[in-house]
């Protein structure tokens, strides 16, 4: 639905175009929910939070680093 109106909005775009207006819709759908939802906690109504995939990328490099 969204790449449809992509598409009609503005012709014919590439597949990376239409995958990153994507992401960055998700993203923006997952900040509205978080602040909306969020009582007190002036980080998360700021929109500072991590995703599990955030958190789980920030783990991985971490592990991999060397710290010698």
């Amino acid at each position: 639905m969204l790449m449809l109106k992509l598409k009609q909005a503005f012709g014919t775009v590439s597949q990376s175009s239409v995958k990153h207006a994507q992401q960055k819709s998700q993203q923006r759908i997952r900040t509205k929910v978080v602040t909306t939802l969020s009582r007190g906690n002036v980080s998360l109504q700021n929109g500072r939070f991590l995703t599990k995939k955030d958190l789980d990328e920030r783990l991985d490099k971490v592990v991999k680093h060397s710290f010698l």
